[in-house]
């Protein structure tokens, strides 16, 4: 058997923040199908900073270096010297036989760990990577001997990434490491409010207001409806029924308040009042939106108020602190 080995390095389209030792390798394994993956974080050279009370810096992820590592059966062919230079033709096609199932399982893996980042450490502007990402991506082939035996036509394409941002994004830290494993190791389940809050958050950042706003309050409504009407009890089956034949709406604001209370014994206007307030105002803002194609929102006084960069900000909070209130009580 033949041990080969496919090193990718890929940039993520948006921030990954780690607050990690800077001797800290931040590598991670898997086993994908009959493939050894190895996952390495590599930090950038660029812009970093450390609060006075805190042990280590924070800096960007500048790349994501995965190492495919397969056995193989026949070894490649040698390369053919001729008068004119050297033939590649058996061992290039050699590895297009191959390569495709090294390049899916780096797919798998990249995925794996952008999702842990986009939906568990709220990192902004992320997108999936794809097959062509991947294949555009390859550093170097390398033989058991360790010697480099890229073909002529896999040439190494880095994807760029963007600079810095925040809006909630978390730092990977040594306490997320199992975390992070098991994200490479299954797939991680992700909910459809979480989709919704990660477009909000891009919305916000890209200045799209209206979306940020529609998308901030489908993600507090599909969450508050799971946490009340689970279909899998009666009572769930039983409102489904009446909402889709009657149309009878529920506004989330009343459920987190008065149903609240009969449901958690804890209405989530006392538990958390300022927050209460951002996700009324959310949904105020959500009507205008609808109905009008409006970007403001009339405050408790009857004042219309803009929606400005900063409120958004205040609200994707509140609306996290609300998701993770919701998610407590289904537990």
């Amino acid at each position: 058997m033949y041990r080969l080995m496919a090193t990718y390095e890929i940039q993520p389209q948006g921030p990954i923040r780690v607050k990690r030792a800077t001797d800290d390798p931040m590598t991670y394994h898997v086993q994908i199908d009959r493939f050894s993956v190895d996952v390495p974080l590599v930090r950038n050279g660029g812009a970093h900073r450390k609060e006075a009370h805190e042990q280590f810096e924070v800096r960007l992820v500048g790349n994501i270096r995965i190492t495919v590592s397969g056995q193989e059966e026949p070894p490649p062919p040698d390369i053919v010297r001729t008068e004119t230079g050297r033939d590649w033709t058996a061992r290039t096609a050699w590895f297009g036989q191959r390569a495709s199932e090294y390049h899916e399982a780096a797919l798998i893996a990249a995925n794996r760990v952008l999702r842990f980042f986009k939906y568990e450490k709220h990192s902004p502007l992320l997108r999936e990577f794809t097959k062509l990402d991947i294949e555009m991506s390859v550093l170097k082939w390398t033989g058991e001997d360790g010697q480099d035996i890229t073909p002529p036509a896999a040439r190494p394409i880095v994807v760029h990434g963007i600079g810095e941002a925040s809006l909630g994004a978390g730092d990977l830290t040594s306490d997320d490491d199992s975390h992070l494993q098991q994200a490479l190791e299954t797939e991680l389940p992700i909910e459809s409010y979480q989709e919704f809050m990660s477009d909000a958050q891009t919305s916000i950042l890209r200045g799209n207001v209206p979306r940020a706003v529609l998308e901030m309050a489908i993600a507090c409504e599909i969450a508050a409806r799971e946490a009340f009407f689970a279909k899998a009890t009666p009572a769930g089956a039983a409102f489904e029924y009446i909402v889709d034949k009657a149309r009878v709406p529920v506004k989330v604001i009343n459920l987190i308040d008065g149903a609240a209370r009969q449901a958690f014994g804890e209405s989530f206007k006392k538990a958390a009042p300022n927050a209460y307030r951002d996700i009324d105002f959310l949904f105020r803002c959500r009507n205008k939106v609808i109905h009008k194609g409006e970007q403001f929102y009339r405050d408790d006084n009857g004042i219309e108020r803009n929606v400005t960069r900063d409120s958004l900000e205040q609200w994707w909070a509140s609306a996290m602190g609300l998701i993770q209130w919701l998610a407590h009580h289904r537990s």
